[in-house]
C-alpha cells in the first residue's frame, strides 16, 4: 500500500508540474538574478523588449561615444586649468567692489566660465536610448535635496549614472514649472531615457538624464511605423491573417502598419496596409500583439 501511495504521489507531482504554466521570461530572469546574482538562462532582461529597444540608440554604443568624448576632453581640461573656474571670494578683499585685484579676478572668472560654457554647449548632443535599471541608490545632499545613482545596463554594458539634485528635481518634476511630481525610475525595469551626452562642469563626459518613460509606453509616443513579420504555414494562413486583422481593428490609431509574409516555399511579400489598419501602439496593443504573433514578429521604426 505504501509503495502504491508513493508512486501515486510522484505521478501527481509530475502532473502538477506539467500543468504549471512556464514562468514568463522576464519574470524568470529577475528571479534568477535575485536568487543567484546572475542570469542563468543566458538572456538579459532587456532582450524581452528587443523589438522596441532596437528602434533607438544602443546603450552600449552610447557608452562608447561617452568614452570617445572623454578622450576629446583630456587636452581641453589640461588647457583650461580649473574646471569649473573658481570664483573669487569677496571676503578676501577689504573693499571688494572697489579693489582692482578683486575686479580683475572677477572678470577673469567670468571669461573662463563663459569659455567653458561655450565648449560644453558646442560638444553637447541629444540622446535617446533604452536601458535596464538594475539598481537605484537614493541620496540626499548637504542641503537636504534628493539625488540618486542609477545603475543602467544592457546585455553588454553597465554604467552608473549619478543624477544630482537640480537635474533629479527636473527629472521627477519637482520644480515650480512642473504640473506633477512622479516617481523616479525603479530597479528591475527597462526604460526609454532622453538626455544629453555632454561635458560636465568638470569637463568630463557625462550622460545627463532629462526624461524617461517605461519602455512599454515608448512605441505609443515615438513609433513612426509598426512592422509585423509572419513566417510559416500557420502564421501566413487565411485564418491567422483574419486574427491579425482583428488585432489591428481593436487598436486603431494613426501609426501605419507594414505586414511581411514569409511563405513556406521561401517567397516573401511586404504589404503596406491601408490607413484604416493603422494602430495606436500602446502597452495594450503590445500585450495583445505579443500574445498573438510573438515579440520576435513585432518591430517598430522610431521617429527621427
Amino acid at each position: 500500500g505504501g509503495a502504491e501511495d508513493g508512486g501515486g504521489g510522484a505521478e501527481d507531482a509530475r502532473r502538477a508540474n506539467a500543468a504549471t504554466p512556464e514562468m514568463p521570461m522576464l519574470e524568470r530572469l529577475l528571479a534568477e538574478k535575485a536568487l543567484l546574482g546572475i542570469y542563468v538562462s543566458g538572456e538579459h532582461p532587456i532582450a524581452h523588449w528587443k523589438h522596441l529597444v532596437s528602434s533607438f540608440q544602443s546603450f552600449s554604443a552610447l557608452a562608447r561615444e561617452r568614452e570617445a568624448l572623454d578622450a576629446q576632453l583630456v587636452p581641453i581640461r589640461a588647457q583650461m586649468g580649473d574646471c569649473p573656474p573658481v570664483r573669487p571670494d569677496p571676503g578676501m578683499f577689504p573693499q571688494a567692489d572697489l579693489d582692482p585685484g578683486y575686479l580683475a579676478a572677477e572678470r577673469d572668472y567670468k571669461a573662463k566660465a563663459a569659455e567653458q560654457r561655450k565648449v560644453r554647449n558646442s560638444m553637447s548632443t541629444p540622446v535617446r536610448f533604452c536601458a535596464f535599471v538594475s539598481a537605484v541608490v537614493p541620496r540626499t545632499d548637504k542641503q537636504g535635496r534628493k539625488w540618486a545613482r542609477f545603475q543602467l545596463e544592457d546585455a553588454d554594458t553597465k554604467l552608473e549614472i549619478p543624477v544630482f539634485a537640480r537635474d533629479y528635481a527636473a527629472l521627477v518634476g519637482d520644480t515650480p514649472e512642473s504640473k506633477e511630481i512622479r516617481e523616479p525610475p525603479e530597479a528591475n525595469r527597462t526604460y526609454l531615457f532622453e538626455g544629453r551626452l555632454e561635458p560636465s562642469f568638470r569637463m568630463e563626459a557625462q550622460i545627463a538624464l532629462r526624461d524617461f518613460l517605461p519602455v512599454e509606453d515608448a512605441a505609443a509616443k515615438y513609433a513612426a511605423k509598426v512592422a509585423i513579420v509572419l513566417s510559416g504555414a500557420r502564421k501566413t494562413s487565411r485564418e491567422f491573417l483574419e486574427r491579425v486583422k482583428g488585432l489591428l481593428a481593436a487598436h486603431r490609431g494613426a501609426v501605419p502598419v507594414a505586414l511581411q509574409l514569409r511563405l513556406p516555399d521561401g517567397a516573401r511579400a511586404t504589404l503596406q496596409l491601408p490607413e484604416d489598419c493603422a494602430v495606436l501602439p500602446d502597452a495594450s496593443f503590445l500585450a495583445d500583439a505579443e500574445a498573438l504573433v510573438g515579440a520576435d514578429s513585432l518591430w517598430f521604426r522610431a521617429k527621427d
